[in-house]
């Protein structure tokens, strides 16, 4: 989520699409469709933040071993 957020504040668009209400908290709008049509188009209140710090930033970190 952390990756997904830092992309969209750098004025990049990010789509998610989710069934899981606790993952649309870390987006700035929601948008709900039914039967294909648009019924909610909202920004989000109480938007939650991942954790940054813990994305790695050159790669180092994912190439560890646990």
């Amino acid at each position: 989520m952390a990756i997904f957020q830092q992309a969209n504040d750098e004025s990049r668009t990010v789509v998610m699409v989710t069934h899981e209400p606790d993952i649309a908290q870390f987006c700035k709008r929601k948008v709900i469709v039914r039967d294909g049509k648009i019924v909610e188009d909202a920004p989000v209140k109480d938007r939650r933040m991942a954790n940054l710090t813990a994305v790695p930033r050159d790669g180092a970190e994912s190439d560890k071993a646990i």
